[in-house]
């Protein structure tokens, strides 16, 4: 399983930094989240770690190792990225699998659609029948098909209900026990944080201001900026 470690990392782009000289190392049975309000930087944490960008300074390493120095594709299989708007191509559900194994069987196909919480009905749909939970839990499945070790999951339970997220977040655990993969959540979600449990390192305004047991900083944070996100969040929700 995949260790990552940014070490003094900046991201800059049209002036403006994203990431600013952040040091995180993670292990290989890491499982937890980033949190943050809009513009921290999570993405960008993500993105590094699949080497969808580069870091202006700085340096990412994998497994020891500089990230340019593993090939990309294999890379990418190891350490899957699921992202928040959720594409299907113009493609059916199973031809959506099949994009990183073509040639697999059926049994494969309809064993990681199961993991990723959906049955074998649904192998024929296209994206026009699906609802948001399942376009997600498709590219969930998708992404399995590469036999990740580590998962990348970039803010995945935004734009569903209560219900269907939490369920999105128990498939992940299942995930966890059935598989043992790592975990890396992005989300500004508090409650979903808090179900997946782990880990947590918040960010705000491309720094790192502080990691713990998800727990222990969601209930007693130690630094201000912690603080004054948990208390913008929680304001938040008692307004919706």
């Amino acid at each position: 399983m995949p260790s990552i470690h940014l070490s003094g990392v900046t991201v800059e782009r049209g002036g403006t930094q994203l990431l600013r000289e952040v040091s995180l190392a993670l292990p290989a049975d890491f499982v937890g989240s980033l949190i943050g309000p809009s513009g921290a930087g999570k993405t960008t944490a993500l993105r590094l770690m699949n080497r969808l960008i580069e870091p202006t300074a700085g340096e990412v390493r994998v497994d020891g190792r500089p990230i340019s120095e593993h090939p990309i594709g294999a890379l990418r299989r190891r350490v899957a990225m699921v992202f928040n708007e959720t594409h299907l191509l113009g493609l059916t559900v199973e031809e959506n699998i099949r994009l990183l194994d073509p040639h697999a069987n059926g049994g494969r196909v309809e064993e990681v659609l199961r993991q990723a919480g959906l049955d074998e009905s649904f192998l024929p749909r296209r994206e026009q029948g699906l609802s948001a939970g399942e376009k997600h839990r498709v590219a969930l499945a998708r992404a399995l098909m590469g036999e990740p070790e580590m998962l990348l999951l970039d803010e995945v339970t935004s734009s569903l209900d209560r219900g269907t997220a939490l369920e999105i977040i128990r498939t992940l655990q299942a995930l966890r026990r059935e598989r043992g993969l790592a975990i890396v959540l992005a989300s500004h979600a508090l409650e979903h944080v808090r179900t997946l449990g782990g880990e947590c390192v918040v960010m705000v305004n491309g720094e790192i201001v502080e990691r713990g047991e998800s727990e222990i900083v969601l209930i007693a944070p130690r630094e201000e900026a912690t603080r004054a996100f948990l208390a913008g969040e929680r304001m938040e929700g008692r307004r919706g």
